[in-house]
């Protein structure tokens, strides 16, 4: 089994996420310029891989 896309009927609150042929990496970045201060945790990284794992 490949997994090819994971969507959701409220694509504003969870945007859709496509994957690559071959490896693909989950990398959480802050990108709002008033949040720099923050660190990387909390972003959802693991609640995603714990979802992929679900589906399987």
């Amino acid at each position: 089994m490949k997994i090819s896309k994971i969507y959701s009927n409220k694509p504003d609150i969870f945007q859709p996420i496509e994957f690559n042929e071959g490896f693909n990496v989950i990398i959480g970045q802050i990108r709002l310029r008033d949040d720099k201060d923050k660190d990387s945790h909390n972003l959802g990284k693991s609640k995603l891989a714990e979802l992929i794992d679900f589906g399987f």
